[in-house]
């Protein structure tokens, strides 16, 4: 996992959901939504603006804090909305003698869930038993040009010739000729997709760092690669970092530094285009519902398709992976700052820092021609894009600290802060190559389509802060913070925004009245904060109505009919001059208790989060054409919460055994406490094939799913027509073995009226408990992660139970719907008629899951050699690991996994995504 993916349930009050993608990047939400758009925290590298951190060793990286309240994340500005990320990398110590460490890791990753799916003569049963159930009746007015025209499947030995048999004069090898007549056998026992295309991914890691010190100078190098192979087939990840930190004393009142940090990272295959992680399009999801009829390959070797007649329209999965191993997507990466920093005079220091954060992508993508497709793209085509991001921030702080007496502690900081952005891009792309050779098929070598376009994007922040700290006694804790912020993304007259916060605390343990807890009390403190912070993600021009040029869509011929067009300009984007902050403010009470000798640990946090005038893109009509929607402030936005973290550790036996346990337990509550009058009564989200699966209004948690009721199956024709008629007064769905929906309304039919909200994907709690054990040299370490009531919707299963019969489908289809000749009893169906009513298939309960999992997320076993051992090798230290990630999951969800990295609209909507891999590494450490 990433650096940020292993804090996954460590820290409370913070979701961490990794993708399984390698190379992804963990997504993170802090204190659970608190807007309807991006709700993405600040990340700060070596006080650095950044992104999410994966092009980081893990290894470089000191600490990781996370600030979750305004009163701490008010100094950031308008970034600090969603909280923020602060990453501090490893730096020497003055002094310290040289110190080389190494460590390295290798192991191998496997995909531990599949579908329980249909073979090639359970496909064939359920094929004849949906035309019964439809009214039909196989071997007389129905057949199947794959399966035959009996009154009972029967299994063709090839299915291109459409149903042939051996000894067919249409499949004679000599009339093979490809791409135009291809002859595909078809796999009796059924082609296994999953297996097709995963495999045991093997992962390498090795990292080399060298630290230390002299007389007012401290450094720290590094360098690190990481090669991560796909769990399917042609996919995979590469990484290389170098690291260089160094502090230097000029004179005994200047001190100056530096951090760099340079990485490449090169994506491998389906990953780097179009079909990723959730799509319809990729990979897993071709694997899942391609029939097990049709083989990888045909006669010749050449890869197998739905070009056979019903066999629907999935790409091979196999040859998707395989046409596109060549697709690349590289990303280089520099990122650093100057500091300069002086002390004026006893208390007060000045320092400025000036950071670089300089990135390019380039990537490349082929689609090749698919021939044995339903319907075969014939056009080779390359698109080669090309991007640059280069920002810098430059920050000035005055820092003053004095004390008056024995009493009083006082801290004043001011400061300003300048971020410019400038963002380009280029895309270029061609068709109707000769060849298909990597190192033939360029830009040049494109023979027709030459498309090109490109563009930029600037946007600058301007920030005047200050920060008074006041310590009374060591026990009264006083803090206040403003920040005036200025964007640009903003008009003139909304450009700046002003944001306060305000904290106290009370070490109470320090008070006299305390004096008796102290042979047990190591600290009790109360916290107190509020605060206000704003944002300003609505991209970079949304107050201007922008225009673009367009050859296709804008031209014109000048000079009449006939004549060549001339470029011409289309709008962008539709712009909102009034558009404003959007704000969020945070009230936060906290307790921090030590006891024990410090072995025991205790912190609760109760907090609320309230978010006005939201930035949200609202819908327009077509009619106004393609150019983006415009950002509106709407409505508010509330969430309450409260964050738990417990430790306790301790050794026994004379110090050889050691034990500890630390645990995290979340709970927030999500609210649409109001909409824009302007707006309609709700807003609607998860689009998926024209039918939306959430939404949210005034009084109700953003999103949750929405539609209908499902109260059982029908299993009688009086039952089905007693009830209400779907869809409509005169509808005719209602039928034994179909779904009862529930007429909430009372009109005395099922209709559109009749859906409502029908779960959440917000959970009642997550949490993580930490496990150390040690004896003598032997540590082990066990990890669980958890969320508990949560809902998911399995939209997977709309297709997997119920799906035209063009798709692979569930064995759950076959053996437990009603009607099944399996099934003993109707009444004991867990699915309903398999009839392809689309009726079957709407938002509804049917489809709503519990999503409630236990993972042993981590399990870690270390052996330190003993120093009189390492010593004779000149190893200062060195220790060995094994360890297992994703163990196991206990859950009632029926889906790949329910752990998905899907927020906003589409938050807890499995449209099959990778499923977690299981990776088992081993791995060595050790200090020169």
């Amino acid at each position: 996992p990433s650096a940020l993916g292993r804090l996954q349930g460590q820290v409370s009050g913070v979701q961490i959901i990794t993708s399984n993608v390698p190379g992804g990047q963990a997504s993170i939400r802090i204190r659970g939504l608190g807007t309807i758009t991006d709700n993405e925290p600040l990340y700060i590298i070596d006080g650095v603006p950044s992104g999410p951190g994966n092009n980081l060793n893990p290894n470089d990286i000191e600490s990781i804090s996370i600030l979750k309240d305004a009163s701490s994340t008010a100094i950031y500005g308008t970034r600090g909305a969603n909280g923020v990320v602060i990453i501090t990398t490893k730096r020497g110590r003055e002094g310290q003698r040289p110190t080389v460490s190494f460590s390295a890791r290798t192991g191998i990753a496997q995909a531990v869930n599949q579908y329980d799916l249909l073979n090639t003569q359970e496909f064939g049963e359920l094929l004849f038993l949906g035309a019964r159930n439809m009214g039909r009746n196989p071997g007389v007015d129905w057949s199947h040009p794959q399966y035959g025209s009996g009154s009972e499947p029967r299994i063709p030995d090839y299915i291109l010739p459409a149903g042939a048999m051996a000894g067919d004069p249409g499949v004679d090898p000599a009339l093979y000729n490809y791409p135009s007549y291809l002859i595909m056998p078809a796999n009796k026992e059924g082609t296994k997709w999953f297996d097709e295309i995963f495999r045991n991914a093997i992962m390498q890691e090795y990292d080399m760092a060298v630290s230390g010190g002299a007389e007012n100078l401290n450094y720290a190098f590094s360098g690190s690669y990481l090669n991560e192979e796909g769990m399917l087939h042609h996919t995979g990840f590469e990484r290389y970092t170098f690291r260089a930190n160094t502090d230097a004393g000029i004179t005994n009142f200047i001190r100056a530094g530096q951090s760099l940090q340079v990485s490449y990272n090169n994506q491998q295959g389906t990953l780097s285009g179009y079909g990723g992680d959730h799509s319809e399009a990729s990979a897993v999801s071709f694997a899942t519902f391609s029939l097990p009829i049709i083989p990888v390959y045909d006669i010749m070797g050449n890869f197998a398709g739905t070009r056979a007649p019903e066999t629907g329209a999935q790409g091979n999965p196999v040859a998707k992976l395989y046409r596109e191993r060549h697709n690349i997507g590289g990303y280089f990466r520099m990122l650093g700052n100057f500091y300069g920093e002086v002390s004026i005079i006893e208390g007060l220091d000045f320092r400025s820092t000036l950071g670089y954060n300089y990135g390019q992508w380039n990537g490349r993508n082929r689609t090749l021609v698919n021939p044995e497709h339903s319907e075969p793209d014939m056009t080779n085509v390359l698109n080669r894009s090309n991007n640059y991001t280069f920002q810098w921030n430059w920050s000035n702080t005055l820092n003053y600290r004095t004390t008056f007496g024995d009493d009083h502690r006082l801290n004043i900081i001011l400061g300003s802060e300048a971020i410019e952005n400038r963002f380009e891009w280029m895309n270029a792309s061609r068709t109707d190559f000769f060849s298909t050779d990597p190192n033939y098929m360029q830009l040049s070598s494109g023979e027709d389509n030459q498309l090109n376009s490109g563009s930029m994007a600037e946007w600058s922040l301007f920030s005047l802060f200050g920060r008074v700290n006041y310590d009374l006694l060591g026990r009264y804790l006083f803090e206040v913070t403003v920040r005036r912020d200025g964007s640009s993304r903003f008009g003139p007259e909304n450009r700046f925004a002003t944001f306060p916060a305000a904290s106290f605390a009370w070490n109470i343990s320090g008070e006299d009245f305390m004096a008796g807890t102290r042979d047990w009390l190591d600290m009790l403190k109360l916290r107190l904060g509020w605060g206000l912070a704003g944002n300003d993600r609505i991209g970079n021009y949304a107050t201007y109505s922008t225009f673009a040029t367009h050859l296709s869509r804008a031209g014109y011929p000048i000079g009449g009919t006939g004549t060549p067009l001339r470029i011409g300009f289309q709008p962008t984007v539709r712009g909102n001059p009034d558009v404003t902050w959007e704000t969020t403010e945070t009230y936060n009470l906290g307790l921090d208790f030590i006891g024990l000798g410090n072995s025991v640990n205790f912190s609760v946090d109760i907090w609320e989060r309230n978010t006005s005038d939201m930035l949200y893109q609202i819908g327009v009509p077509a009619t106004m054409g393609e150019a983006t929607p415009p950002y509106i402030n709407i409505g508010e936005m509330k969430n309450v919460g409260f964050d738990i973290e417990l430790g306790y550790n301790n050794t026994a036996f004379a110090g050889r055994f050691r034990y500890g346990l630390t645990g995290t337990i979340s709970r927030y509550v999500n609210e649409i406490v109001k909409l824009s009058d302007d707006l309609e009564e709700e807003i609607v989200f998860g689009d998926l094939r024209q039918m939306y699966y959430t939404r949210t209004t005034a009084g109700r948690a953003f999103p949750e799913y929405y539609g209908y009721i499902v109260d059982g199956i029908f299993q009688t024709q009086a039952e089905a027509d007693a009830h209400p008629p779907a869809f409509g007064p005169e509808g005719d769905y209602n039928r034994p073995g179909r779904f009862k929906y529930r007429d909430i309304t009372g009109s005395g039919y099922i209709d559109a009226a009749d859906q409502t909200y029908i779960g959440s994907p917000h959970p009642d709690f997550t949490g993580g408990l930490n496990i150390d054990l040690g004896y003598g040299n032997f540590d082990l370490n066990m990890f669980f992660y958890g969320s508990y009531g949560n809902d998911m919707i399995n939209y997977h299963r709309r297709s997997l139970d119920y799906g035209s019969f063009d798709v692979n489908r569930s064995r759950d289809a076959l053996y437990k719907s009603w009607g099944s000749p399996y099934l003993d009893n109707n009444a004991d169906a867990k699915l309903a008629i398999q009839d392809m009513h689309t009726g079957t298939q709407l938002p509804s309960t049917h489809y709503i899951e519990d999503g409630s999992f236990l993972r042993l997320q981590n399990l870690r076993l270390s052996y330190s050699v003993p120093e009189r051992f390492s010593s004779r090798m000149q190893i200062q230290r060195l220790r060995l690991f094994a360890q297992v990630t994703n163990l196991f999951t206990i859950t009632n969800y029926s889906g790949l996994d329910p752990d998905l990295d899907l927020w906003g609209g589409h938050m807890g909507i499995d449209q099959g995504s990778w499923p977690t891999p299981r990776r088992i590494m081993f791995g060595v450490n050790l200090n020169l």
